[in-house]
């Protein structure tokens, strides 16, 4: 299982963890953080937590170690989890 951590311009840390549908659960502060969705609210199209990373719909995650792309994201407990096109 893939596990990643970086650090935000603000020195917080943000976990990048494969779970076993072959998506990403994004674990970190989420409580100041910008939302934008396509139709409804249910459909997520980009997060932006305080400081970042900024991700959207279509970003490669390659800068974190992850061979894919975002196709979306669903809200969860912990944080998102990002779907992923083309996990390797």
């Amino acid at each position: 299982m893939l596990e990643t951590k970086i650090k935000n311009r603000y020195g917080d840390e943000f976990t990048f963890i494969e779970n076993d549908k072959g998506n990403i659960e994004w674990h970190g502060d989420f409580t100041h953080h910008r939302l934008g969705w396509k139709d409804n609210r249910d459909n997520i199209t980009m997060v932006d937590p305080s400081g970042g990373p900024y991700l959207q719909v279509g970003n490669s995650l390659v800068d974190y170690g992850i061979n894919g792309t975002v196709a979306g994201f669903i809200n969860r407990d912990y944080g998102y989890e990002i779907v992923v096109d083309g996990l390797q």
